[in-house]
C-alpha cells in the first residue's frame, strides 16, 4: 500500500466527523435542502509542522443534486497539550479579529483530545503568502501582526535575550568566528536595553503561516494559521519580523549576493505595521525603539537556531559545514550593511 493511498484512506474514514459541515455546504451551493452524501474520492497534500502533521485535503462528493467539492485541513498533533493550546488560540484570535473584517482564521470544524489528537479546520480559498505574486502584500502582513501584538508596550527581559545571543554565538568557537558573531549581535541587542517593545507574540510567523485572499487583483482578507505557539508573554515584537523575513533575505543573498527586493519588502511591512499600531492607539517605531531598529538582531536569533535545526538534520550536528559557515557570513553581511531604518519618506 503506497503512503498516497494510506493518507486518502485516513481522510476518507474521518469524514464523518464533518459530514453535518459537507452536507451543510452542499445545500448552500444548490441553494436547496441536501439530506446525504456519498464520497467520490479526495486528493491530499500534507505538510509537516514543528509538531505534527497537516493534511488538507480537497473532498469531492455526490449528492442527490449533483456532485460538489470543498477543502479541509487535518491537523495532528503530537500531544493533547498541544492541541489544547492551538483551540484556545485560535478562539482568541477570532475574537480579536471580530473588529477586524480584513484578518481572519479557519473555521474550527471538529477537535479530538483521543490518539491522535486531531483538529478540522474548514478549507480556505487563499493563496499562501510565500506563493503569492502581489508587491504590496508585505503591507498587509504587516497590519495582520500589529492587530496580533497590540500596543501594549511590555517590558521585556534583555538579560535573557543577550545570554541566549552568546550561547548561540559560542558554538562557533572552533572556527574563530564567536568573538565576531558576539560583537555584532552585541552592537546590535544595546538597541533594545530600556526599551519597552515587548507584546504578546505569535511566535511561529513564518510566511507559510499566511494565506491571502485575492478578488480583482486586491486582498480581500488575510488569513493566519497555525496559532499553537502564540501566548501571553513579553517578547520583543521584533522577534516575530525576524522570524517572518528571515528565510526570504538569507534566500536572496544566498542566490544574488543583496537583499535589494526584501529591503523593500520590509519596509513596506514596517510602514504598513507602523500604521495599523498607531491606528490601534500605539506609538511609531521611532518612539518605540529610540536607539535604532533591532531586526537585524532578531534576524541573527532566526538564522542561527536555524542553523542548528540545519546542522542536525543534515550534517550530523556539524555546526561548521561551509554550508552553515555560508550563512553566518550573511549574518555578518547584514550587519554591517544595516538596510534597515524607520525613515519611510
Amino acid at each position: 500500500m503506497s503512503d498516497d493511498f494510506e493518507i486518502e484512506e485516513i481522510i476518507q474514514s474521518n469524514l464523518h466527523l464533518i459530514e453535518h459541515y459537507l452536507i451543510d455546504k452542499a445545500s448552500k451551493f444548490f441553494l436547496a435542502p441536501i439530506d446525504e452524501i456519498q464520497i467520490i474520492e479526495t486528493k491530499t497534500r500534507q505538510k509537516i509542522g514543528e509538531t505534527g502533521q497537516v493534511l488538507i485535503s480537497t473532498v469531492l462528493y455526490d449528492t442527490p443534486m449533483g456532485p460538489t467539492s470543498t477543502q479541509v485541513a487535518f491537523k495532528y498533533f503530537e500531544s493533547v497539550a498541544n492541541l489544547m493550546a492551538e483551540i484556545k488560540n485560535s478562539i482568541e484570535l477570532d475574537v480579536l479579529f471580530k473588529t477586524s473584517p480584513e484578518f481572519g482564521t479557519p473555521k474550527l470544524l471538529f477537535a479530538s483530545t483521543k490518539d491522535p489528537a486531531l483538529v478540522i479546520y474548514e478549507g480556505i480559498d487563499a493563496v499562501n503568502y510565500d506563493e503569492l505574486e502581489y508587491d504590496a502584500k508585505p503591507s498587509y502582513a504587516g497590519r495582520l501582526l500589529a492587530e496580533v501584538h497590540q500596543p501594549l508596550n511590555k517590558n521585556i527581559n534583555f538579560e535573557v535575550y543577550k545570554a541566549f545571543s552568546r550561547q548561540l554565538a559560542n558554538r562557533y568557537e572552533s572556527v574563530d568566528l564567536e568573538t565576531k558573531i558576539s560583537n555584532s549581535m552585541g552592537r546590535l541587542i544595546d538597541r533594545i536595553e530600556h526599551m519597552a517593545s515587548g507584546c504578546n507574540p505569535f511566535n511561529d510567523f513564518h510566511q507559510s503561516n499566511l494565506m491571502m485572499s485575492v478578488i480583482q487583483d486586491q486582498v480581500s482578507k488575510t488569513y493566519l494559521l497555525d496559532p499553537e505557539f502564540m501566548s501571553k508573554e513579553s517578547f520583543d515584537r521584533m522577534e516575530d519580523i525576524g522570524v517572518f523575513f528571515g528565510q526570504q533575505l538569507l534566500n536572496e543573498y544566498l542566490s544574488t549576493g543583496d537583499i535589494e527586493n526584501g529591503v523593500r519588502d520590509v519596509h513596506t511591512f514596517l510602514k504598513a505595521y507602523e500604521g495599523k499600531n498607531i491606528e490601534n492607539g500605539g506609538m511609531p517605531w521611532k518612539s518605540i525603539y529610540q536607539n535604532g531598529n533591532p531586526l537585524i538582531f532578531y534576524l541573527g536569533i532566526w538564522l542561527l537556531m536555524d542553523n542548528e535545526h540545519k546542522a542536525a538534520q543534515l550534517y550530523e550536528g556539524e555546526i561548521t559545514h561551509p554550508d552553515i559557515l555560508k550563512r553566518v557570513e550573511f549574518l555578518l553581511w547584514i550587519e554591517e550593511k544595516d538596510p534597515f531604518n524607520f525613515n519611510f519618506e
